[in-house]
Parts: structure tokens; sequence; C-alpha cells
């Protein structure tokens, strides 16, 4: 493999034993991979739906789950490849801030938050 790249395995959850090569370097310690199913509607209407979606969410999308992966370290140092571990499941919210379009923001919220990092920036000032 060309220096600079690598192989990265998942073990445990929907993704066991999936394994991608050739995966530029450096890796990320945590990954977060799409279920491919969120929530979407309108929160005020009271309207919400499950949708299945393969790679663009939908306009109308509130929140969608992701498996949680975590980087093991390696006790061989010089063995190839990284191995992603299953931590589990996580949903991904969106800001609820309103842009000035009117629309609503299309970014994800913090953890812990309601709205995303530009939109947290304006409302603490």
């Amino acid at each position: 493999m060309a220096r600079g790249r690598t192989s990265i395995i998942f073990k445990g959850g929907e993704h066991n034993g999936l394994e991608y090569h050739d995966v530029a370097l450096p890796l990320p310690n945590r990954i977060r991979y799409s279920k491919g199913v969120c929530f979407a509607g309108s929160l005020e209407k009271d309207d919400i739906q499950i949708i299945k979606f393969s790679e663009k969410l939908p306009n109308n999308w509130i929140s969608y789950s992701v498996d949680v992966y975590v980087k093991e370290e390696k006790e061989n140092k010089r063995k190839l490849g990284s191995i992603y571990k299953y931590k589990g499941e996580e949903m991904v919210n969106r800001c609820e801030a309103t842009t000035q379009k009117g629309t609503l923001c299309k970014h994800n919220a913090l953890d812990n938050d309601i709205y995303c990092g530009a939109h947290k920036k304006i409302i603490s000032k």
C-alpha cells in the first residue's frame, strides 16, 4: 500500500467485518456511520415521518441515527491497518436556528445542544 495510506476494519455492530482499503492518513479517533434513516417533517405541525435516505438527507430532516465506532490502539505498531470497534448508536440533531432567509439551518447541532457552532456563537453574544 502507498505511503500515507492504510486499511480500516469495523468490528461489531451492523458493519462488522466491513473493510476499506487505501484510506488516506491521518485517521480520526471516532467514525460516525449513518444508518440511512432519519426523522423528517415539521415539529411545529406535529407531522413527523421516518424516511430512508441513501446519500443526501432530505431538506426537512430533523434528526438521524448513526453507529459510532472508536479506533482501537494497536498492540503492534508495525501491523498494517486500523480497527474501529462498535461503541453504540447516537442521534444527530439538526440545528434549530432560523437563517436570515427564514429557513431552518442545515447544520448538525453540537452534542448536547440545540444549535450548531456558528449559531451558538451568535446567540451567545
